[in-house]
């Protein structure tokens, strides 16, 4: 009786001190089990762990503090875009020194960017959820910096494609801390907030309603600038030597760089609880256990969340692939969305083409021609932004039911008027420049283009969120992965294709393709979206 309760009370002092078992022991399904929430990946904060009126909160801080942090993540993620498409007036004086003559491999200079740029945030996005938004843009755009460099300082073709390859894994940087945030690979807490985080630094700093201005003021400069930085490279092209674009870049990204280290600040908040960077109220509130605890389990949590990502990486990694694949509606909308971005590219790349021999036009003035594409990217947003929710709202009213309920579909309507103006500006500015109309014609045609690109894509990627909810940061990656493709690939042409069929023939080529392409998509959705998002096994269970 005596050895019974004393192995009673071995058991019940076990129960309330359980002993570590052996780290090798330890199973990956265990450690998923057991394992606490990790810094990136952790479940929503529970009460008290960070009080709302703490002004460490980001959410918290001054106006003036949160607007500086908006204006100066808005410079650094401005940068890449500049620096992506100044190559574009470049190409022939640098042609001439790399003694390149092989057109194709000239726009290779240009397009080389677009492969890492577009593919960089899947790497760069979840590491800002891990490590914080500051700390990945800061490096990523180091990263660029020293690359950019390079590029101005090349002696070779090879080298130029490869630093300009390099460069734009950098650049994604921007990408991925401001725009939509993709899920940690691993992630052992599966919210949905990691799909739906919007503008990333923006979504840390304001509440819903308030967030109209501040992405307003994020996305300006990322809208304009790759249609602005030619504009800068062409003057420089013409009053100095292409080096000197890259360089103007560097020094401007270095400048931005240590501004930024003095002026912005972490706005992740789980990165900040888990750094203990409250105030001394917060920090007292923890007890001397807790702090404890946390060091204890902090290694631990580490080496587990090593194992559980290395083995779950490879699905996250591939599920957009898979859904790309597999999924007719993102297929559609995948290669609407990334022929529009390879043209967008290839126009930027073909201005010089135009300007210079067909209206005469020095480098600097011709330049100044991209002003309109970016005049049709702030109207498209500016339209877009107006009326996409105005006519979903209306069309919920109308057709939702009983219910009210909304559908993707009702995103469909609004992709029309974008599907219609792209090609009406392509067959616009092609034939204006054919039968060398005023070049105003062939601006006016280019601004359209913009306009109805700028929708369309809006449109297309706001369908994806809505109807894959749980995973619209891989829906949205597909498409990402497949523009990255186009817009690498479709410069390639444009020497070809202009010098074959003329400016005129060329866009009427493109113009029918976009025409298809255009109509499609937005017809397929409002007929059968129903149907193939009840047959998708990726599509969220509220729809």
């Amino acid at each position: 009786m005596a050895k019974i309760n004393h192995r009673t009370m071995e058991r019940k002092r076990e129960s309330q001190n359980p002993r570590h078992e052996p780290e090798k022991s330890m199973s990956i399904s265990v450690a998923e089990s057991q394992l606490p929430a990790s810094r990136g990946c952790e479940a929503p904060p529970q009460a008290g762990s960070a009080r709302q009126d703490d002004p460490e909160l980001p959410r918290e801080w001054s106006n003036k503090r949160k607007w500086v942090s908006v204006a100066l993540a808005s410079l650094l993620t401005t940068i890449p875009p500049v620096a992506s498409s100044i190559v574009a007036p470049l190409l022939t004086q640098l042609g001439e020194e790399l003694h390149i003559d092989n057109k194709v491999l000239q726009f290779l200079v240009l397009s080389s960017w677009q492969l890492t740029f577009n593919c960089g945030p899947f790497v760069l996005g979840p590491l800002s959820e891990v490590f914080g938004r500051v700390v990945v843009l800061q490096i990523g755009l180091a990263w660029f910096l020293a690359f950019n460099i390079g590029c101005g300082l090349c002696e070779t073709t090879a080298a130029m494609v490869a630093f300009r390859f390099l460069a734009g894994f950098g650049g994604g940087a921007g990408i991925a801390v401001g725009l939509r945030s993709l899920p940690l690979p691993g992630c052992l807490y599966a919210d949905s907030s990691f799909t739906k985080t919007g503008f990333g630094i923006v979504t840390d700093l304001f509440a819903a309603h308030e967030r109209g201005a501040a992405v307003a003021l994020y996305n300006i400069g990322p809208t304009l600038s790759p249609a602005l930085g030619p504009v800068f490279s062409a003057f420089v092209v013409q009053y100095s030597t292409w080096r000197w674009a890259f360089h103007a870049v560097s020094i401007w990204t270095a400048l931005a760089l240590v501004l930024s280290m003095f002026l912005l600040r972490e706005t992740r908040e789980s990165v900040l609880l888990e750094k203990g960077n409250w105030t001394s109220t917060h920090q007292a509130a923890l007890s001397a256990a807790d702090h404890v605890q946390r060091l204890q389990m902090r290694k631990e949590r580490t080496r587990t969340q090593l194992l559980i990502a290395a083995r779950k990486t490879p699905a996250a990694l591939l599920r957009p692939i898979l859904m790309l694949s597999t999924e007719p509606a993102i297929q559609v909308l995948a290669f609407l969305n990334a022929y529009l971005y390879g043209l967008m590219l290839l126009s930027i790349a073909t201005f010089p083409l135009l300007y210079e021999p067909i209206y005469h036009q020095s480098p600097s003035i011709a330049g100044l021609h991209y002003i309109a594409l970016a005049l049709g990217y702030l109207a498209g947003g500016f339209v877009c932004q107006i009326c996409i929710d105005r006519t979903y709202n209306r069309l919920r009213n109308k057709l939702g039911g009983p219910s009210n309920q909304g559908q993707p579909e009702y995103r469909v309507p609004l992709m029309l008027l974008g599907s219609f103006s792209a090609p009406i500006g392509l067959l616009m500015s092609g034939w204006a420049a054919h039968y060398k109309v005023h070049w105003i014609a062939a601006d006016i045609g280019f601004a359209i283009f913009a306009f109805g690109t700028m929708i369309s894509i809006q449109c297309a990627t706001n369908y994806m969120v809505d109807a894959y909810t749980t995973f619209s940061a891989s829906a949205v990656g597909a498409t990402w992965f497949l523009r990255g493709l186009a817009g690498f690939g479709l410069p390639l042409i444009a020497s070809n294709l202009y010098g074959h069929l003329g400016f005129g023939w060329g866009n009427t080529l493109l113009a029918l393709i976009a025409i298809g392409a255009g109509f499609l998509a937005p017809l397929v959705l409002w007929k059968y979206g129903q149907i193939l998002r009840a047959r998708s096994r990726f599509v969220a269970v509220d729809q």
